[in-house]
């Protein structure tokens, strides 16, 4: 297993408060440059672009089109399903995005899960090479 080296995992936690940088198992020493990658990238997105924004969509009862569609520009939607555009995701990656997203917004979390799982995951499974 590849390990990312310390000034990586410096710049994840960049400009988070103490507690939530706080690793006193020192499991980001376990993942892979791979798992660390989707855990920035999910992260960034929360950061930057949901928490910034989700709370005017609530105020206004409006689902938050924008940030659904970034969903599939950040590769994430499809999770652990291989080919087909999907990226393939291994376990603890599709955990780690799912525990930034739903950080971020549980709703958004939601749209990933049934997308992905519900409905892609079924086609994948049971679906013709056509539905795929």
């Amino acid at each position: 297993m590849t390990t990312s080296s310390s000034t990586d995992r410096e710049a994840l936690f960049e400009g988070l408060g103490e507690a939530r940088s706080t690793d006193y198992f020192f499991l980001q020493e376990q993942l892979t440059e791979e798992q660390l990658s989707i855990l920035r990238r999910v992260r960034r997105f929360a950061d930057d672009e949901v928490l910034p924004e989700i709370g005017g969509y609530w105020e206004r009862a409006e689902l938050p089109w924008p940030l659904i569609r970034r969903l599939g520009e950040l590769g994430i939607v499809g999770e652990d399903i291989d080919g087909y555009g999907c990226p393939g995701l291994d376990p603890i990656s599709c955990g780690l995005m799912h525990m930034e997203l739903n950080r971020g917004d549980g709703s958004l979390g939601t749209v990933v899960g049934v997308q992905s799982g519900l409905a892609m995951k079924s086609i994948a499974l049971f679906g013709s090479e056509e539905q795929k």
